[in-house]
């Protein structure tokens, strides 16, 4: 029921981040940005700084959901459901029980994984493409750690409040919205949306960790990874009306 899709292998990174707030067309152009929010231009510059002194190869974070989505729509891609998120968290068809700590001979030692069981977190991010937290038949890094990560399904698509205790209900009575939440119409239009998996400040053990949060709130392990329909990656090679590609690269 869930519709092909490509999911990004890592996490954005500080350095594509940064190449996105640095460009004319990025982080200042409001054609980037969700309806109902607009780039700040005091935002932007305090991040340029941030991210200028940060290491290029860590997963960008403490962006608001709005940033993520505006660095989605400008690559051409958008953020992933939480529903394409768990399904690839699961290993897709092949299904893993756990989202990290797989008993695997090629998994690196516990300390390369950023993985922590009880709960105390690790401290500290790992460069996007170090993570020992892998799917095998896909290779997706740390869908079970690093950062949790921002997705693009709504908290709620109705008035009264959704919590995780309460979301497989919710889920049950809107599935066809859950499965794909564009069919909502104009849904960067909701005020609250799902983060999903661990971070290096929590465990990250379990299969889906989840917690929601305002569009405009932003904290320190929360980034985010891209998805894109079937039909936008096989166009990837195809020029835009400004003559660029569909999905740009880190330092274009």
């Amino acid at each position: 029921e869930i519709p092909s899709f490509y999911l990004d292998e890592h996490e954005v990174s500080v350095g594509q981040y940064l190449v996105f707030v640095q460009s004319s067309t990025g982080y200042a152009s409001a054609s980037s940005w969700p309806e109902g929010s607009s780039p700040a231009p005091t935002r932007r510059q305090s991040l340029e700084r941030d991210l200028a002194s940060t290491p290029a190869d860590l997963p960008v974070s403490d962006l608001s959901w709005e940033e993520a989505f505006a660095y989605a729509r400008w690559v051409g891609k958008r953020l992933p459901s939480l529903v394409e998120w768990e399904f690839a968290v699961r290993g897709g068809t092949l299904y893993r029980p756990f989202a990290s700590a797989r008993k695997n001979p090629r998994m690196p030692t516990r300390e390369e994984v950023n993985y922590d069981p009880d709960g105390a977190g690790d401290g500290s991010p790992w460069p996007c493409t170090r993570g020992g937290d892998v799917t095998e038949d896909t290779g997706i890094y740390d869908l079970g750690g690093n950062v949790s990560e921002w997705t693009a399904t709504p908290a709620s698509f109705l008035d009264g409040a959704v919590t995780p205790l309460n979301l497989p209900a919710h889920a049950l009575e809107n599935r066809a919205l859950f499965l794909d939440p564009r069919r909502f119409g104009r849904s960067e239009k909701m005020q609250r949306y799902w983060v999903a998996g661990g971070s290096f400040q929590s465990a990250r053990a379990d299969l889906l960790t989840i917690d929601r949060r305002g569009r405009a709130w932003h904290g320190a392990a929360v980034g985010f990874r891209c998805a894109a329909d079937v039909e936008a990656g096989t166009a990837v090679s195809t020029p835009s009306s400004a003559g660029r590609p569909r999905f740009r690269g880190l330092f274009e």
